[in-house]
């Protein structure tokens, strides 16, 4: 799967998923400045999952209606824990994902949404 990792994630997922298979690029080896909404876009354009802290993804889903192949938000999630986050996303949605669903992960649950 390839994904593209927004820099308030951090590089340790960025090389998780490396070293798993995936093709994963991190946000800051294009530009640590990129602004959500050109994420969005460079993603979508390229197929890529993004992996991001950010709650401003839903607003420019769903309100601004800006295209995606897929988001994992960790809102609230320890950059510590992120990684086992990550891959418990992977183990149990990676066909929601590859749909394009939205899935938001927190301490407690994951919910999956589809825009």
């Amino acid at each position: 799967m390839n994904f593209l990792i927004d820099v308030n994630v951090g590089v340790s997922v960025v090389n998780d998923l490396s070293a798993a298979g995936h093709d994963a690029v991190y946000v800051a080896a294009i530009d640590k400045r990129m602004q959500d909404p050109d994420i969005l876009k460079n993603a979508a354009a390229e197929g890529r999952v993004v992996i991001t802290i950010d709650k401003d993804f839903g607003k420019h889903v769903f309100a601004d209606g800006l295209p995606h192949a897929g988001i994992i938000r960790l809102p609230n999630v320890r950059r510590e824990q992120r990684v086992e986050m990550v891959r418990k996303v992977l183990e149990r949605h990676l066909e929601a994902l590859q749909k394009g669903a939205i899935v938001t992960v927190t301490m407690s649950k994951i919910r999956v949404r589809y825009s």
